[in-house]
């Protein structure tokens, strides 16, 4: 606003603004500086906003070009799924390296997570050859262990480290992980994890305290037997001092066992450990289960030839096992001969200290 006006006096001549009119002239020009500063300001803060906006509406587009390529090329898998599974039946022929097998592909697709699972999901492109069989150029030895392990959940170990170094090289190509499928498998079971030697993470211990302030032997929730018995009291490999030992008599012709059997629940093992007294190791060995509180049928889960792990200065060891198999009784099956310390042995003695069990615990 600009204000311009006149004053006249008595003899009619102008009169020039006052003081106060000439502030009120200034102020006004001021206002309407300030005012035109502001919407230049909200001019450019409106053109910048745009520019993001701009901006975010390209990134958004990109994203959904991205999204739908993605879609694109699931429908196209789908398809490959859905035209190889109109080629295969339910019972699929493989050719691994030149050797034929038959499964059901259900038993493929046991292990979720695993290249075969993925391999007849469509994802992966499919050999044939000449007869129509699923060609895989493996190790056909291996592959077949592997086969069985998904048919069975038993997983067979090797005595001879380097085929077993080989063997592991096939279960990584494969993905054939065997945590993550047992969780699932034991999902609501108690799980036992081993940690160190003499833990209180085992199925033993676990027995042991259960409804008790203390630990105690857990006899009577379990059973222990020996083929043959000389040395300790058998309960003393659950007493957690590793003192005495339980063993065979000496000399004892023929293979030699020590078993333990649950009163009550079955148990799927991840791995045991156990501590042998310090002038007898065990060479030859396995570690068998037993599915029935009778024992009529022993299973072996891991087997051990001229395992030379353990010796007077390493008494104690953790061996991992591999099965998917709830059993309620487990026994050290000795085969072969022992060595004992200082030289001689030679039969199929066991002097066993402490045993520990690990794994999956399922209540009836």
């Amino acid at each position: 606003w600009k204000v311009l006006y006149t004053m006249e006096d008595n003899s009619g001549r102008s009169k020039s603004p006052n003081r106060t009119e000439s502030s009120l002239t200034a102020s006004t020009q001021i206002y309407a500086a300030n005012i035109k500063k502001l919407t230049e300001d909200f001019e450019s803060i409106v053109k910048l906003t745009t520019s993001e906006l701009e901006v975010e509406q390209k990134r958004l587009s990109e994203e959904r070009k991205a999204l739908q390529k993605e879609k694109e090329k699931f429908d196209e898998e789908r398809r490959a799924a859905e035209e190889i599974f109109g080629k295969l039946e339910d019972i699929v022929e493989i050719n691994c390296g030149g050797q034929s097998f038959a499964t059901y592909r259900s038993t493929l697709m046991k292990a979720p997570d695993s290249f075969l699972s993925a391999l007849f999901s469509g994802r992966h492109p499919l050999t044939f050859d000449k007869k129509g069989r699923v060609f895989l150029d493996r190790n056909p030895e291996f592959f077949g262990i592997i086969l069985d392990f998904l048919r069975t959940g038993y997983m067979q170990k090797f005595s001879d480290h380097k085929k077993q170094e080989r063997f592991d090289i096939e279960l990584e190509f494969f993905g054939i992980d065997l945590t993550p499928q047992m969780r699932k498998l034991f999902e609501g079971d108690r799980e036992f994890v081993y940690e160190a030697p003499m833990d209180n993470k085992g199925l033993f211990y676990y027995l042991g305290t259960l409804n008790r302030d203390t630990w105690a032997s857990p006899v009577g929730a379990v059973k222990v037997e020996a083929s043959t018995q000389g040395g300790s009291n058998l309960v003393s490999i659950f007493d957690r001092v590793g003192e005495s030992s339980v063993e065979n008599l000496y000399s004892s012709s023929g293979s030699q066992w020590l078993s333990v059997t649950l009163e009550k629940g079955v148990f799927c093992p991840t791995g045991y450990w156990m501590k042998q007294e310090n002038d007898r190791y065990l060479r030859n060995w396995e570690f068998q289960g037993a599915t029935s509180i009778d024992r009529t049928t022993w299973v072996t889960i891991a087997r051990y030839e001229n395992d030379k792990t353990t010796d007077g200065r390493n008494l104690s060891k953790y061996w991992p096992v591999e099965t998917t198999t709830l059993f309620q009784a487990f026994r050290i099956f000795v085969f072969g001969p022992s060595e004992k310390s200082g030289g001689g042995g030679g039969h199929c003695d066991f002097s066993i200290q402490q045993l520990e069990l690990y794994g999956f615990y399922r209540l009836p």
